[in-house]
């Protein structure tokens, strides 16, 4: 296959998903296609996508940049779409939600061996370094912390429901600021854990100084929840990559029913996130593109 050829298969295969032309989708997928490192094959390929449209009616793949290195393409996806009904597990409002994604897939003997939308960006030499230390962390797990004023609500939430969407790939902390701490999980945190079928966690609340002493995991990701927390935030070991995901401040309200509500609603929010945010090729070499993905997550809503 030519330079020339690949971003006409691209464009033929993207074509085929917003016409919903499953039945010439083996023009475009490999028979062994893997989607984020696991083999699916083509009907597990056709099977995800079929569900994504079925959630999703109004899904289109809009190419907004598109990149071709033989064997390798890489595009910028956006999607303008609105999901309805069950949507990642949970029962949603329709909303109109616009995201960008980047993808990349690689040329194969029949048509693309597919990483699916969520991509997977192979190895540079630029970012060889980077690449090493990620490759470090897959025997460990990735290492993420969240981080909330209190640490009893909002990173309480975000650190169960990540613990439970990525498993073993996942060393998951959550952490609040010295002086702050709660004494004990929010009880709206435990109900909105609940309504998801997630198990609440048992350790008590902790301040950041617990994961920024010597010995603690060094964390690969932080993810801020609570932006009254970001100037007061130490230096954390390790240089982790570092996005805001504001919400507001759940733990403050006063009526137990609104508190519940809310703390439902952002269980709502955080799932559709963390799901794309578990699909990203976090052992990538692309530092840059990954961190962009990882804060342009903060908009969808």
């Amino acid at each position: 296959m030519t330079g020339a050829d690949l971003p006409t298969l691209y464009r033929g295969y993207i074509a085929c998903l917003n016409a919903r032309d499953w039945s010439n989708l083996d023009k475009f997928v490999h028979a062994e296609a893997h989607y984020n490192g696991r083999r699916i094959g083509l009907a597990g390929y056709r099977a995800m996508l079929e569900k994504d449209c079925e959630e999703i009616p109004d899904l289109r793949f809009d190419i907004r940049l598109l990149i071709c290195d033989p064997p390798c393409i890489a595009s910028r996806l956006q999607f303008d779409c609105t999901p309805k009904g069950m949507f990642l597990g949970l029962q949603v409002k329709a909303g109109k939600s616009l995201l960008p994604r980047t993808c990349s897939m690689n040329s194969a003997t029949k048509g693309l061996q597919a990483s699916g939308p969520s991509s997977t960006r192979g190895p540079s030499k630029r970012n060889s370094t980077y690449l090493r230390f990620r490759l470090a962390s897959m025997a460990r797990g990735i290492v993420v912390t969240f981080v909330s004023r209190r640490n009893s609500l909002r990173s309480r939430l975000a650190h169960a429901s990540l613990a439970h969407l990525g498993g073993s790939r996942f060393t998951v902390l959550s952490c609040g600021q010295p002086g702050k701490i709660a004494a004990d999980i929010h009880p709206a945190a435990v109900a909105a854990l609940e309504n998801a079928g997630i198990p609440p966690l048992d350790a008590p609340p902790r301040s950041w100084n617990d994961l920024t002493a010597s010995g603690a995991p060094r964390a690969e990701f932080v993810i801020t929840l609570d932006e009254s927390t970001s100037l007061s935030q130490p230096r954390w070991p390790g240089q982790p990559d570092a996005a805001l995901w504001a919400f507001p401040d759940i733990a403050a309200i006063d009526n137990p029913e609104d508190a519940v509500r809310a703390a439902i609603q952002m269980m709502f929010v955080l799932r559709r996130r963390l799901e794309l945010f578990v699909s990203l090729p976090l052992h990538g070499a692309d530092r840059a593109a990954i961190r962009s993905d990882l804060r342009d997550l903060a908009h969808m809503r």
